[in-house]
């Protein structure tokens, strides 16, 4: 918190002495990421040169694997808020390879339509979704990328590939149903819902 309010009023050298203090503490994972996007944004404040992408390679292995994903985001988030579009982008994509978080994917559109990476964002999971076409994360993420982008055509196709490569997630249905709605094709969200509902009836 006091190294937040130095951030605020834009007393740097108060807060890096915190975040200094910090890090020197053996602190729990989820802290120690905190302290770690606030050092990257007090070096970016201070115009201090910084490789996120480094910093990153170098702190994950001291966490939880399942916290890994967690340093990229904060550290895209870090970049975001102090300006660095096009490094918040491809340090939330490096995230999103690690875990296909909604939230994440929603910011990553956001921030890659500030930082003009729109295309290459999608092409990214494009490219993702053709060489693992069995992973249904890639389907999804294109999916949603297409949908904030407005291309409902093309989320719904990348919805189906997604329905098609886990069609025991009721979640990923509903969700293709819904794009197909909001496109006013009732007749054919139906004729897609009772066509993915008889399989599992058979089975019964």
């Amino acid at each position: 918190r006091l190294v937040n309010e130095s951030l605020a009023r834009k007393d740097l050298a108060r807060a890096r002495r915190g975040v200094g203090r910090l890090l020197a503490f053996t602190l729990p994972p989820r802290a120690r990421i905190g302290a770690l996007a606030l050092s990257a944004r007090l070096s970016w404040r201070e115009g201090s040169s910084l490789d996120p992408v480094a910093l990153a390679k170098s702190e994950a292995p001291k966490l939880p694997e399942e916290l890994r994903p967690d340093l990229w985001a904060a550290l895209a988030g870090a970049a975001r808020d102090e300006g660095r579009l096009e490094a918040g982008t491809d340090l939330y994509v490096e995230a999103l390879n690690r875990r296909t978080d909604r939230a994440w994917l929603t910011e990553a559109c956001r921030l890659a339509v500030r930082a003009g990476k729109a295309d290459s964002l999608l092409s990214f999971f494009r490219q993702q979704k053709a060489r693992s076409p069995r992973d249904v994360r890639w389907a999804v993420a294109v999916r949603e990328i297409l949908t904030f982008q407005g291309d409902l055509e093309g989320a719904v196709a990348a919805a189906r590939d997604a329905v098609a490569v886990a069609p025991e997630r009721q979640d990923l249905t509903r969700e293709t149903v819904a794009l197909m709605e909001r496109q006013g094709r009732y007749r054919d969200a139906a004729d897609f819902l009772e066509g993915w509902a008889k399989p599992r009836q058979a089975d019964e």
